[in-house]
């Protein structure tokens, strides 16, 4: 959240097309708005927003993470085999609970 305060915000032109972009980009971003990102990312943006439900809609997966969990449970060592931000996220996770991972993720043979 961005805070302004102070001498700066007497400076402030409200009616300002980008004062009004910033203060309303969360809300729009909740209705999965693809306009946010502009005309030529529209299209793109368009089918990529399904993430901002995955609050609600991660909660089903909860019990086929957990008989996935269970069925693994005794594995010390995992390879993940991804590139770039697919490999991100499950490196966090793995530093995390301090587990090992084994990360592929060169296109470099």
């Amino acid at each position: 959240m961005i805070k302004i305060s102070g001498h700066a915000i007497k400076n402030i032109d409200r009616s300002d097309v980008r004062y009004v972009a910033l203060t309303q980009v969360h809300a729009r971003l909740a209705k999965k708005d693809p306009t946010i990102w502009g005309p030529s990312a529209q299209a793109e943006a368009s089918v990529r927003l399904n993430w901002i439900d995955l609050p609600e809609s991660s909660r089903d997966l909860l019990p086929t993470l957990d008989a996935l969990y269970a069925k693994h449970r005794d594995k010390s060592n995992v390879v993940l085999c991804g590139m770039g931000g697919s490999s991100l996220g499950p490196e966090v996770i793995a530093k995390s609970f301090k587990k090992k991972l084994f990360i592929l993720d060169s296109t470099d043979p």
